[in-house]
């Protein structure tokens, strides 16, 4: 620690407080493996709620040949976790508190293992 404050070393402080109840952000990601008969594509997407409200949803159809089950939930899950990030700070700037979690939903307990646990390493 130097004897002069930086500004990054001074904590953060937010502009703009919301009195009120903290939004609740949850989202539910899935895919639809191989859906397309004619190509074998995976149909992707996610719906994020604000209080139990819908206020986004995304359906992708995949570029890629999925050849199983937990990485399709992981790609799924990737593509909500960027979107729910976007909509936290979103919703910070706008007052809601900061550091609120936010609640990610899958059907896939591989894509969840891979997602959670920091030891899972690729070789």
């Amino acid at each position: 620690p130097d004897a002069m404050a930086h500004q990054d070393e001074k904590p953060l402080q937010q502009g703009f407080l919301y009195k009120g109840e903290p939004a609740i952000l949850t989202c539910a990601a899935d895919i639809d493996l191989a859906g397309q008969l004619d190509t074998r594509q995976s149909t992707s997407g996610y719906v994020m709620f604000i209080n139990g409200e819908p206020v986004h949803w995304k359906v992708t159809t995949e570029k890629v040949i999925i050849l199983s089950t937990a990485a399709g939930e992981y790609i799924a899950l990737s593509r909500a976790n960027t979107a729910c990030k976007f909509l936290t700070s979103v919703l910070t700037f706008f007052g809601n508190p900061m550091n609120t979690p936010y609640y990610l939903y899958s059907d896939n307990q591989a894509a969840e293992n891979l997602a959670t646990q920091p030891n899972m390493t690729n070789f």
